[in-house]
């Protein structure tokens, strides 16, 4: 990607494996984020625009079970959008 001065793009995908103990089972899943960060006043001052989940795939099973117990969960984690603004003091990077 081309970007203007100042601009900073990060995209990140990423795998949780399934997971299997002695008492719990999870389902592997995959899921993938963008952040889009802008610094002003000589980078003194950033903006980060963020967002998670931005295929809407965070979604598993997870099972738990023993010796007088079951339990199975669907979870979902929904994409959601955050704004971050930060600002350094002294110079700091």
């Amino acid at each position: 990607f081309l970007l203007p001065k100042s601009f900073t793009l990060k995209w990140d995908f990423r795998y949780k494996s399934p997971y299997i103990s002695a008492q719990e089972r999870r389902d592997g899943y995959f899921y993938s984020n963008i952040a889009l960060k802008k610094g002003f006043k000589e980078n003194m001052w950033m903006a980060t625009l963020a967002f998670s989940n931005i295929f809407n795939s965070r979604k598993y099973t997870k099972i738990s079970a023993g010796e007088g117990f079951y339990t199975e969960k669907d979870i979902i984690i929904v994409p959601y959008a955050s704004l971050k603004i930060s600002y350094s003091f002294d110079n700091q990077k």
